[in-house]
């Protein structure tokens, strides 16, 4: 029988055998992609039916358990404005948002059964380790898009304000006057009869058609306008690297410099180019609009003129004009023969 004090000498020196030994490289990357393959599937993120919501929220998990109660109308102010921002930057959570409006739950995957593998103590704890980082790696990358600075401060200001006009704050709401400056995440909605018009930083011009709400975001990718309800008409200013985004919930707009009308209702969006390019983001296709074209993201919204969808707009006779420039400029092009 070994005493106690000769089982810890073994002990030690397998330890010691285990640190100092040398590990091809090759085995140590091999063993780390078999550890990897076997709990990536285990990362797929998956909204459960009947889920509760997160007490924190630390990442797209907790995020994608709050969608049920967003929907439903029960969430919090400042968790709604949370989920629709990282929504907007986040591809996996905002198809399961759309994939929870229209009511198709993902189902939750099975994790494949325990598997045995052969490989050596050493070995295992380094691709053990590696899979870690390279696993928080992923989780961080949303929120350090989200948090980066690079997208600079968000400048806003109201121009006009005719009528009936509020910044609202979770219960509370406060007139809004001319020159007034709106910060990130800031509501603003205007009352029946009322107009609005916000000036951003780089140019691009908001105008408000009653009745309307919506707030703005800003990010390393370029400044969204989150419009909840209402109409709003953009002058795009011309983007250098970043792109100006209208996000409605069921779809996602996209320019660098064009005028176009968006309107949201309950039915759905319909979108409409005055000049310039739209990209139309909606259920997975991206289509693209340009001068005196409109989409709908229903079926069941009526389709109507551009110049009427536009008819509210106190520029509304320059929006007509420019719609008849290029409906004349399109049928003069289509009257040049064409060669063959």
């Amino acid at each position: 029988m070994k005493t106690n004090q000769e089982l810890q000498n073994i002990l030690d020196q397998a330890t010691n055998e285990m640190r100092n030994e040398e590990l091809d490289s090759v085995l140590v990357d091999q063993a780390a992609e078999r550890v990897w393959a076997r709990i990536a599937p285990e990362n797929t993120v998956t909204i459960a039916a009947g889920g509760h919501a997160a007490d924190t929220i630390e990442n797209c998990t907790d995020f994608q358990s709050l969608i049920p109660a967003y929907l439903d109308g029960d969430l919090s102010e400042s968790r709604s404005l949370l989920l629709v921002d990282h929504t907007h930057e986040c591809i996996p959570c905002r198809k399961a948002m759309k994939s929870a409006r229209d009511r198709n739950v993902l189902p939750v995957k099975k994790a494949a059964g325990p598997k045995r593998y052969s490989i050596q103590p050493v070995v295992l704890r380094w691709s053990i380790a590696a899979a870690l980082v390279i696993g928080f790696g992923l989780l961080a990358l949303p929120f350090i898009q989200r948090y980066s600075p690079f997208g600079g401060e968000l400048e806003a200001t109201v121009q006009a304000a005719d009528g009936q006009v509020y910044q609202i704050a979770d219960t509370r709401s406060a007139p809004v006057t001319a020159g007034e400056k709106l910060q990130k995440g800031d509501r603003i909605r205007t009352a029946k009869d009322a107009h609005a018009n916000i000036r951003l930083g780089d140019g691009s011009t908001i105008e408000m058609r009653e009745r309307s709400e919506f707030f703005l975001t800003k990010n390393g990718q370029g400044t969204t306008i989150h419009l909840n309800r209402g109409a709003i008409i953009v002058e795009a200013a011309k983007q250098k690297s970043q792109h100006l985004f209208v996000d409605t919930g069921d779809s996602l707009v996209s320019v660098t410099g064009t005028i176009f009308s968006v309107n949201n209702g309950t039915k759905g969006s319909r979108v409409s180019v005055v000049e310039g390019e739209v990209h139309l983001d909606h259920a997975n296709h991206d289509v693209v609009l340009r001068g005196g074209e409109q989409a709908t993201t229903n079926a069941s919204i009526e389709k109507i003129p551009v110049k009427d969808e536009l008819a509210w707009s106190h520029k509304a006779a320059n929006y007509a004009a420019t719609l008849a420039n290029l409906t004349a400029l399109n049928g003069e092009l289509s009257r040049v023969p064409q060669p063959g």
